[in-house]
């Protein structure tokens, strides 16, 4: 997770200049310590499990320095609020605990919108549960459970979530799928359904809304929290007819609500899913 610079463009797009390359000497075949800090997980079921007949996922065999809480069972939006204005924190606060006590990094995503607060309640998702991809109908429902988030771990001089990542994989979502060829692949509806471009513009505009409106939620609270943008995504086969890059940028430069979606987010990730052998991809 690298911090984002800021650059005031008029709401333009400007490519950065690329780095120049460094001369630098690989270790193959050799022994290589990596420092814990760089390496990250996300689990199922590790520490604990959340339904009675699962298993528990196994220790790691190796350092991690920072742990993603994305589908970690029973942590999602919708499994903390069981009703409205309704929250149950037991298995949240087990994972957050568990971690911070070891010293690890938290990233903790909001993702899956509970079903009674979704704009698209009967909307299927990946996940099996109808609405968890919508974007809320009252965006306040989102303050309200980002606000009780970070006061609940936080407040005080133990400050245990590092940063608060705005959902996962929305860009899947600028193609409804749905609509497409009865897949339910899209991470992100937002509020609207088809394929038409206003309706794509519409559930980017949701998107940004929503980082907007964590981004203010988390500062209000503790403004050492860092917060990022979703994780976007890059395919070797791109679903998308444009580039990641290109997704990211028009993202970034959003206008929404008196603002530009990059003045609310401290960092930016991306999932770079890449299946090689060629070191040359590290560059």
């Amino acid at each position: 997770l690298y911090p984002a610079t800021v650059v005031d463009t008029g709401g333009a797009f400007v490519a950065p200049t690329p780095p120049v390359a460094v001369a630098r000497n690989i270790v193959l075949n050799g022994n290589v310590t990596t420092a814990s800090s760089l390496v990250g997980v996300h689990a199922h079921r590790f520490p604990n499990k959340f339904n009675a007949p699962d298993s528990v996922s196994p220790p790691f065999a190796y350092g991690f320095g920072a742990v993603r809480s994305l589908n970690y069972d029973g942590i999602f939006w919708a499994d903390i609020e069981t009703a409205d204005n309704v929250f149950s924190w037991t298995h949240l606060d087990q994972w957050v605990n568990y971690h911070f006590d070891r010293g690890t990094k938290i990233v903790y995503t909001i993702y899956g919108t509970p079903v009674f607060h979704a704009a698209l309640s009967s909307y299927p998702s990946p996940y099996g549960r109808n609405g968890f991809n919508s974007a809320p109908l009252d965006w306040s429902k989102l303050t309200r459970f980002v606000d009780l988030l970070v006061k609940r771990y936080n407040l005080g001089k133990n400050r245990k979530i590092w940063a608060i990542e705005w959902w996962n994989e929305p860009d899947l979502g600028w193609v409804d799928f749905q609509a497409l060829d009865g897949s339910n692949v899209t991470y992100w509806i937002g509020s609207i359904t088809g394929n038409t471009q206003p309706n794509k513009d519409q559930r980017r505009l949701d998107l940004a809304t929503g980082q907007k409106t964590v981004y203010d939620a988390v500062k209000a609270v503790d403004y050492s929290c860092q917060v990022l943008i979703p994780g976007f995504v890059w395919f070797p086969a791109d679903p998308v007819p444009i580039t990641a890059e290109t997704r990211i940028a028009d993202y970034l430069n959003l206008t929404v609500l008196g603002g530009v979606t990059k003045n609310f987010a401290d960092a930016f990730n991306f999932h770079f899913y890449r299946n090689t052998t060629d070191i040359n991809y590290l560059d």
